[in-house]
């Protein structure tokens, strides 16, 4: 094909999950150019996924297919409805003990009230104070433990033994964090130069310092924290993100010889919490069988519960063959789940719950494969003989591609026998849609039905689809 033809042809096979009504079909702008198109379909078919499944029950995809990552997004959403922190009696209040004047002893004297203080419902204490060697961020170490066991020499005077690994109370302890003796073997000239004080703060929790005393002792600079704006206020420094932040103490450690003053506030900054993304992410070919799959959304939920320190996780009942999420156990705390609808549907909710809540479990059975020909084909003739006729319509929209062309009727498919739609009618005068390369590379179309008082509305299948044809443009006379 050369470069600018007159005629251009798009062959494209979409998946339309359900819930979903839309697909884009991208447009080869190095064809288009500076020429103008006119675009309309010369075949499409909608094909229910009744088909897929089976043939995938039946083991006829190709290896390629069954490992093809399937993804869908999710979030979680926490409203805290009350004091999240227990401020009774000054109870999330932090002062060292006399006598505690160490750096290991403020850091192990920190960690341990900040695991007393943990709410329930959090996974981890709202900070760790941990240390890394200020040589690990360059070594190229994943792992932190790895690299302070090569190290141990230089800051124990010894070679690495299990005793060095007991820095962090319990509750602290994860992949991310350093659980290694603070070193022995350094004096604080060498400290300034060979190790960095870190705090691991939780989402949406802000740290109140007395005065900034023990803040640039551990080498924490203004910058990293908001210094008091009057006498009687505090320094903070504070999380405001849905995930963990570390605060690297970058100022270099000194030694802190006045401990006057020196307290600590813990409060959740938000009274609404919305996680990052998560994923829920399984290979196609595990989709026929709810126990691997199950497997690994548990983990994509656990994975996302980590990284915002509220307790969620996803159960699935073996016999039963239900999912339900369990939320934090914490009055003050509601939750939520939201998910697309396919996902919701896969998991046995139903295709119209995109917002799990703490009373919702799915229904038996939640993904349907495996059923025999005769019911497969029954079942997906219900559909589109339910349908009648669906239209695709281009997409609404103010884009130069197509701003007169709004909600226009682009193909009409019917009923086949088989349980498909297809497009039957067309001609060289049927409907199109212009297109340039100064629009954008894609156009975007709305799957619709017929309502019972002829206006079109956007369809709802109950199960997902294959949306698949070829998209023909013809070159404008004059361009």
């Amino acid at each position: 094909m050369n470069q600018h033809d007159d005629k251009i042809e798009i062959f494209f096979r979409k998946r339309v999950e359900v819930g979903e009504t839309k697909f884009a079909i991208p447009l080869p702008r190095y064809k288009i150019d500076d020429y103008a198109y006119n675009f309309q379909f010369d075949s499409l078919t909608l094909i229910p996924e009744f088909y897929s499944q089976q043939a995938q029950k039946m083991d006829f995809d190709s290896e390629e297919e069954n490992n093809f990552p399937i993804k869908n997004p999710f979030q979680f959403e926490f409203e805290f409805t009350g004091d999240y922190y227990d401020k009774t009696s000054n109870a999330n209040i932090w002062k060292p003990a006399t006598g505690e004047k160490t750096l290991t002893q403020l850091i192990k004297s920190m960690n341990t009230f900040f695991d007393k203080i943990k709410p329930a419902g959090s996974l981890y204490p709202p900070v760790t104070v941990d240390w890394v060697a200020s040589t690990y961020y360059d070594s190229g170490y994943k792992s932190i433990e790895a690299y302070h066991k090569l190290t141990a020499y230089l800051h124990y005077e010894e070679e690495y033994d299990e005793k060095f690994n007991n820095f962090l109370p319990a509750g602290h302890r994860r992949p991310s964090v350093n659980n290694m003796q603070f070193p022995t073997a350094l004096d604080y000239d060498k400290l300034f130069t060979a190790a960095i004080i870190r705090f691991t703060v939780a989402p949406n929790v802000k740290l109140a310092f007395a005065n900034n005393k023990l803040l640039e002792g551990f080498g924490f600079m203004e910058g990293q924290y908001i210094p008091k704006k009057h006498t009687s206020g505090q320094d903070i420094m504070e999380n405001t993100t849905p995930e963990f932040l570390v605060f690297d103490g970058m100022g270099g450690i000194k030694e802190i010889t006045d401990m006057t003053g020196i307290k600590l506030t813990v409060s959740q900054c938000s009274k609404k919490q919305v996680s990052g993304v998560g994923m829920f992410v399984t290979p196609r070919g595990q989709l026929k069988d709810l126990e691997k799959v199950s497997k690994n959304y548990i983990e994509n939920v656990k994975a996302l519960s980590t990284e915002c320190n509220q307790i969620v996780s996803l159960e699935f009942d073996k016999n039963a063959k239900t999912f339900a999420f369990k939320f934090p156990d914490n009055p003050i705390v509601t939750t939520e789940v939201t998910l697309p609808a396919c996902m919701s549907f896969q998991l046995g909710f139903g295709r119209e719950k995109t917002r799990i809540t703490k009373e919702m479990l799915s229904k038996a059975e939640p993904v349907i494969f495996g059923i025999q020909l005769p019911e497969l084909e029954r079942n997906a003739r219900a559909i589109v003989y339910d349908i009648g006729m669906a239209i695709i319509l281009i997409e609404e929209s103010t884009n130069l591609q197509t701003v007169l062309f709004q909600n226009k009727v682009m193909a009409t498919l019917e009923p086949e026998f088989d349980g498909t739609m297809t497009l039957k009618r067309k001609s060289l005068e049927g409907p199109k849609c212009y297109a340039s390369a100064f629009g954008t590379p894609e156009l975007s179309f709305i799957i619709s039905r017929f309502s019972e008082d002829m206006k079109p509305v956007p369809i709802a299948l109950p199960v997902g689809a294959y949306i698949q044809g070829t998209l023909v443009g013809q070159r404008i006379k004059g361009y």
